[in-house]
């Protein structure tokens, strides 16, 4: 969302036509935003389906307290669907081992935050078909 004024006031008009699923995510700039629209719309935290995503920079040892700077931004304690944004980091010299583990890593901060209560379903976005096998395999909680 270009400016925040702007953001509340758009997520504030969907959410008087009707919509309550917000897509958000650290990257896209637009939690505070979806907070904002949401107390100002008096509508019932549980009345509204809030999903997030762990940006690649946030992989592996700092998924946890980037779930915890989405939850306060987001102004909830609790995410109702949140996932790994995506399977790899932004860095092409990354080798392939070391994303599998970071990937493997992020995913243990997300079963962390769903056995805390702060995810009420977990999962991934843009993975393969590869990557969905490979999280199935060590996998505690499945992906939503």
């Amino acid at each position: 969302m270009q400016r925040r004024g702007e953001g509340v006031e758009q997520v504030a008009a969907g959410l008087a036509l009707g919509y309550r699923w917000l897509d958000t995510a650290s990257h896209y700039g637009n939690e505070e935003c979806v907070a904002e629209a949401l107390r100002r719309s008096g509508l019932a935290r549980g009345d509204v389906g809030i999903v997030t995503k762990v940006w690649f920079d946030d992989m592996g040892a700092a998924a946890t307290g980037a779930i915890q700077r989405s939850l306060e931004r987001l102004g909830t304690d609790y995410i109702d669907l949140l996932l790994v944004h995506f399977p790899g980091t932004n860095d092409v010299l990354q080798s392939p081992d070391a994303n599998r583990r970071l990937r493997e890593e992020t995913w243990r901060a997300l079963e962390a935050a769903h056995a805390s209560g702060a995810a009420r379903a977990i999962g991934v976005a843009n993975f393969t078909r590869r990557h969905l096998r490979e999280l199935l395999g060590y996998c505690r909680v499945a992906p939503a």
